[in-house]
């Protein structure tokens, strides 16, 4: 084993790795912060505040900044849905099975990117 500096890397061999409890909550931490963090990022990228969020999918800005919360571990499936539905974007579910190379994947579009709506004629 090659000797490291890496305070997480340490940490990690020294704690956590051969504890299948413990890389479990790892995973699921880290999981957390990738949704928070893509949740922000997508909205700030569509220049969307969280207020001007909330009102579109018919909530409160708190809960939007809940939901870019990392801490926060209450998302639905369907508020997902309607924040990237409001921000005219799509949502895929990738469940997988196996690890490393021998990962079969299968991708389930939750929610298709809104069609433009025409508008009638005045």
């Amino acid at each position: 084993m090659r000797k490291t500096r890496d305070a997480y890397e340490i940490a990690y061999h020294r704690f956590v790795r051969g504890r299948p409890k413990l890389e479990a909550m790892l995973r699921e931490e880290r999981q957390r912060l990738k949704l928070a963090a893509c949740l922000r990022e997508i909205r700030e990228r569509s220049g969307v505040t969280q207020t001007e969020l909330a009102r579109r999918i018919g909530t409160t800005p708190s809960v939007i900044s809940r939901l870019e919360d990392p801490d926060y571990e209450g998302h639905s499936l369907r508020t997902l849905q309607r924040i990237v539905s409001a921000l005219g974007m799509g949502l895929q579910l990738v469940i997988s099975k196996g690890s490393g190379g021998k990962r079969k994947t299968r991708a389930v579009v939750l929610a298709p990117v809104p069609r433009p709506r025409r508008l009638a004629a005045v």
